[in-house]
This record gives structure tokens, sequence and C-alpha cells, in this order.
């Protein structure tokens, strides 16, 4: 009885083994095909502005060192307490920020975000 326990035990930690091997391969070669939908893909046309949101904003354009036009927003508050700084990271563009600035205008802070 003892010799079947072991071998079934050992077939078994085989099989899962292989398992887990192949779903690894598996999102491995997943990954590959879907890597290019990862890469930064920017929205190209604003959808808004800070003015939807009632807010007054300076809009200025700047080159990167590779000469990428960058779009920014300076959202000034009223006798700010502070200013913040937000990249927008990877998705959209800065028009899809519309509601984190408002937030941040109403604890009175200026901000700045590209």
């Amino acid at each position: 009885m003892a010799d079947f326990l072991v071998f079934f035990v050992t077939r078994l930690v085989g099989i899962v083994i292989v398992l887990a091997a192949a779903i690894y391969v598996l999102q491995a070669i997943r990954i590959l095909y879907i890597h290019p939908y990862l890469v930064y893909r920017p929205k190209q046309i604003m959808e808004d502005t800070p003015r939807r949101a009632g807010l007054e904003y300076r809009e200025f354009f700047f080159k990167t060192k590779d000469d990428v036009l960058l779009n920014a927003w300076f959202i000034p508050a009223e006798d700010p307490k502070a200013i913040a700084l937000h990249c927008h990271g990877n998705s959209g563009n800065i028009s899809d920020r519309i509601d984190t600035i408002k937030i941040y205008h109403d604890m009175g802070i200026s901000f700045f975000l590209f």
C-alpha cells in the first residue's frame, strides 16, 4: 500500500509541475502577442477642457529632447495652498483628467498636468 501511495503522490506532483509549466508557457505566448496593445498609445483628440468643470486654465505646448510635442494645462487655484504636478501616465490624455483636476482645485491646490 505504501508503494502505491508514493507512486500516486509522485505522479500527482509531476502532473502539477507539468500543468504549471504549460500555463506559464501559454501566458508567455499570450503576452508576446498582446504586448503591442500594452504600449503607451495616447489619444490624439482632446475630448474636454477644464472649462466644462467651470475652471479657468492656461494651455502650454512644449517639445521634448526627442521632438515630441507635449500639451500641458495649468489650472490656478485662488490663494493656492500648493501646486500639484500630474504626469497623466499610460492611457488617454490630459482631457480625461478633468474630474481629478476639479477635486484638487476644490481643495485649493493649483494643478499642472501634461
